[in-house]
């Protein structure tokens, strides 16, 4: 028979699955904090393509937390991962081959998008007051 190096999992008191769900629900508040930015400049401004701007600016702000919730988890699962190996004593603590890369240019396209959209939303004239708005 022959014998195999082997490992058990010890149980972990921390409860990770909540860190990733406090953490998760802190970017996709600021995620939408950061989306009202030019929503409500497009809506203070009463800019004239404001119903285009609100979905795209909404997409952004959706496309930012999955990227962001998305490295958080991959850098947690990998920082997990390479603890597990250091521990096992058989891993250079030196080495990071395995890490995951953070997604520096999606993040930087989407900083990008998000000054474009403020821009829009500022260049935008005022619609004028309609003849009829105060007859409600």
């Amino acid at each position: 028979m022959s014998s195999l190096l082997a490992y058990a999992d010890a149980a972990d008191q921390s409860n990770p699955a909540m860190a990733i769900i406090a953490v998760s629900s802190g970017i996709v508040v600021l995620s939408a904090g950061l989306a009202m930015v030019p929503i409500g400049i497009a809506w203070k401004r009463r800019h004239h393509q404001a119903d285009t701007i609100v979905p795209l600016t909404m997409l952004w702000g959706l496309a930012t937390a999955a990227v962001s919730i998305y490295a958080y988890i991959t850098q947690t699962n990998w920082a997990k991962e390479r603890l597990l190996r250091i521990e096992s004593g058989y891993y250079d603590p030196q080495d990071n081959s395995g890490a995951p890369a953070l997604p520096w240019m999606l993040w930087l396209i989407l900083g990008f998008a998000f000054v474009l959209l403020i821009l829009w939303a500022l260049r935008g004239t005022r619609e004028p007051p309609s003849a009829g708005a105060g007859l409600l």
